[in-house]
């Protein structure tokens, strides 16, 4: 029986278990960048083959001729402190190092002179054997710029060079665009309609008089009066998600209110925190009327009594009255008592 047990142990073991996707991972889209085509998507199924990964992060640094190593795709096999290990191995010469994070995206910012660079870290990056990664560096992009990441949707469904046509006339009123890409589905890699864009609102390099637009929620397709597009970004202004107007939010829209219902008045357009009647003696209030009915018909009322005042204690004089008065009738009893006797007698 345990020779049984233990073989069908040693079968259950031998099977190789499938790893289980949640759903968040298995409808995850992918961002590919149709600006730069050298950032591709990361192919997990191919582990053999060394990948190349070119970095594209758009951060300031503290001097000019910085370096960024995007390691997010190293962090299953390398730490932070191995990335450094191997920097130093690669590229002797760094003089400095840091390893810092933007959001989930983990990079070495590393600092090395011109003289000093003798293997060329721009051209080599940095290699990771055991992920089978090369990762080659970025600049870091001056203190007077400002990055702003917009998330973009209810882009038209078109081929992606005309995609990427499209958002750069669209979007160069707004900034300098530094990267333009779409969202496409994980395992067929199909456009779903979304994508993004990396603008640089700082300073319009062909023209430095003239400022450029301010960013607003939604945006023209091409200058078209019919067809647009919608961005989102950090700590943008209020807008709709009903009309898709800057402005206001759906919550202050007069269609909204109207189908709002007050608790205290009872009367459609606001709610009843900002009711002006809820303190007023005018309205009347139901539900208290229908507490206070129910508890009158439970409780019947009791019928009305005429007041009246205690007796107050007998004084001295009035109790000596009364004791003669008690002597006096038990004396006549006694009386009455004798004659009755004397008759039976008789």
């Amino acid at each position: 029986m345990s020779f049984f047990l233990q073989s069908g142990q040693h079968m259950l073991s031998s099977v190789p278990k499938s790893k289980h996707k949640t759903y968040a991972e298995a409808t995850r889209a992918t961002n590919v960048s149709l600006l730069h085509t050298d950032i591709t998507p990361t192919q997990q199924e191919n582990t053999d083959i060394t990948r190349v990964h070119q970095t594209r992060i758009y951060r300031s640094s503290r001097s000019a001729g910085v370096f960024l190593f995007d390691i997010t795709s190293c962090k299953p096999h390398y730490y932070d402190q191995q990335c450094v290990v191997e920097l130093k191995k690669q590229h002797p010469n760094v003089h400095a190092c840091m390893a810092l994070s933007e959001g989930p995206t983990r990079y070495l910012e590393v600092y090395v002179t011109p003289a000093n660079d003798s293997n060329d870290i721009q051209r080599n990056g940095l290699n990771f054997p055991d992920a089978h990664l090369q990762v080659l560096p970025c600049k870091a992009i001056s203190e007077r710029a400002q990055i702003i990441n917009l998330k973009l949707s209810h882009l038209p469904m078109f081929t992606p060079e005309e995609v990427l046509n499209g958002l750069k006339t669209s979007l160069a009123v707004f900034g300098n665009v530094l990267d333009i890409g779409i969202s496409t589905e994980k395992a067929a890699g199909l456009f779903m309609g979304s994508g993004y864009a990396v603008l640089d609102i700082s300073l319009n390099p062909v023209t430095p008089d003239i400022p450029y637009q301010k960013l607003s929620h939604q945006i023209s397709w091409m200058e078209s009066t019919t067809d647009v597009f919608h961005a989102t970004w950090n700590n943008m202004p209020a807008w709709c998600r009903y009309c898709h107007q800057d402005g206001h939010t759906k919550f202050n829209r007069d269609s909204s209110k109207a189908r709002v219902l007050c608790y205290s008045c009872h009367e459609q357009g606001h709610r009843s925190y900002e009711c002006t009647r809820r303190n007023s003696t005018t309205v009347p209030n139901k539900k208290k009327e229908r507490k206070t009915s129910s508890k009158h018909e439970s409780t019947p009322a009791l019928p009305a009594t005429e007041e009246t005042t205690p007796p107050l204690p007998p004084s001295d004089n009035q109790k000596d009255s009364d004791d003669q008065i008690v002597d006096k009738n038990s004396d006549d009893m006694l009386a009455s008592n004798d004659g009755s006797t004397i008759d039976e007698a008789e």
